[in-house]
């Protein structure tokens, strides 16, 4: 991916799970789920290349200054240059702020505190699904009302450089300014969302034939992944209590605590469960 990472990287994430059964398939199944990039419901997230339609009209010269590469191979790049990245979204555990007091989180992610927030284990995962020694796959989002823009240079130099017919995958190699690019659009949201702190796990995967989900598993070993479950405040006993029990057969050091509306204030408590409730 070449993608790179200049931030401290968190300790610990949270992901927000509205759905218990995804969130009790990252425990019982020990396997994580990373979304297409390509599949996100946000429609600039990422903002495609391709929505630069004025950059296009204006600069269409530019497709000219190689020969052998037409208009179609010029879409192909772009639309699957994505195609095999896959991502699962966090929240990052900082010493200010926890996702898990956020009543913005539980309302948005875990289906009005119904959910579970799992928090995990960055250097683990990285372990578990890093193939390029020396390069983590977390990424940082950055919070900006400005998309990186596209310049002449960052194209020509791709279509000067280029063999006709270029493979996506080879973008990094014959354009890497047009591939820092897509990098840095890929790490970019709206202010709008700067307080969710989100921190993302990349991985590719070659194989999947544009499926818009892989699932990758969490060895039997890696019983670190997981270092807390938070259970929503709106939870039923019955799922409160078999959430305790898996988590503690599967991830015997992580612990496990249920929200309670704190009296007179706009905000959680959080009790940890050592046992089952009556």
């Amino acid at each position: 991916m070449g993608l790179k990472q200049l931030h401290r990287i968190p300790q610990r994430v949270v992901r927000f799970y509205g759905n218990p059964e995804y969130a009790r398939e990252s425990i019982v199944s020990k396997q994580i789920a990373f979304v297409n990039v390509s599949k996100f419901n946000d429609p600039f997230d990422p903002l495609p290349l391709l929505d630069d339609a004025t950059f296009f009209k204006d600069e269409s010269s530019l497709l000219s200054l190689k020969e052998g590469v037409s208009e179609e191979s010029w879409d192909k790049i772009v639309s699957e240059f994505f195609s095999n990245w896959f991502v699962f979204c966090t929240h990052a555990v900082t010493n200010k702020k926890h996702p898990k007091d956020s009543l913005y989180m539980w309302g948005h992610y875990g289906d009005g505190h119904r959910g579970i927030a799992i928090e995990f284990s960055t250097s683990v995962l990285a372990n578990r699904v890093s193939s390029e020694p020396n390069q983590s796959p977390w990424l940082k989002m950055k919070y900006t009302n400005i998309v990186p823009k596209i310049k002449y240079g960052d194209i020509s130099e791709l279509l000067v450089n280029a063999p006709p017919n270029l493979d996506p995958d080879k973008l990094e190699l014959y354009g890497p300014k047009l591939a820092n690019l897509i990098h840095q659009r890929v790490c970019c949201k709206s202010k709008v969302w700067k307080s969710e702190n989100e921190w993302r796990l990349v991985v590719e995967d070659d194989e999947t034939g544009h499926e818009e989900v892989v699932k990758q598993g969490i060895p039997n070993d890696a019983i670190d992944a997981i270092t807390a479950v938070y259970l929503g405040c709106m939870t039923s006993k019955q799922l409160q209590n078999e959430f305790l029990y898996e988590t503690k057969k599967h991830f015997p050091k992580a612990k496990v605590f249920l929200a309670h509306k704190k009296p007179g204030e706009y905000a959680l408590d959080f009790e940890e469960m050592n046992e089952e409730l009556d």
